[in-house]
């Protein structure tokens, strides 16, 4: 069987992420990835951008995690509370996102937290509660990682 090397552009599940140099079977990278510009094929010329933007994103990385080390010492002991609009059994008429808590930490206490450092329990907050929210540089458990009480309150809607 025919294979060809391929750059991915894009995160393909169970392939890999954006970047990767993969060799795939030439009908897959034909008809999928090239088709869907998932993917390019693997040239000097393009696996010299790829180094280059490696090189880009490791210092990016290394600029982001010097952030969140400067950001780690503030979260401890931070108590969020988040009034929102529910109904009577306590749902939330939408939900509450890894974005609106970085944006509340933002306002509230002044901290610059990514979205992407926060670790819901579940991908959004739908009901009233208290949830202790781990914020991490990556998706590794760390035991210095900080974390965070959120307190959703609710406001039943007057009709």
């Amino acid at each position: 069987m025919a294979t060809v090397k391929i750059i991915l552009t894009q995160t393909v599940p169970k392939l890999g992420t954006v970047g990767s140099v993969k060799e795939v079977a030439a009908g897959y990278a034909r008809n999928f990835l090239l088709a869907t510009n998932k993917a390019v094929l693997a040239t000097p010329s393009t696996l010299s951008q790829v180094e280059k933007n490696q090189a880009r994103l490791a210092k990016e990385g290394e600029i982001r995690y010097q952030l969140f080390q400067k950001e780690i010492d503030k979260l401890k002991d931070v108590i969020l509370e988040i009034p929102a609009k529910v109904n009577k059994e306590g749902h939330l008429y939408g939900s509450i996102q890894a974005e609106d808590i970085a944006d509340l930490l933002l306002k509230k206490y002044k901290l610059a937290v990514d979205s992407a450092w926060i670790k819901l329990p579940e991908t959004t907050i739908k009901s009233t509660g208290e949830y202790l929210i781990k914020i991490s540089f990556d998706n590794k458990e760390d035991k210095k990682d900080p974390t965070i009480k959120i307190i959703v309150s609710g406001e039943e809607e007057e009709k």
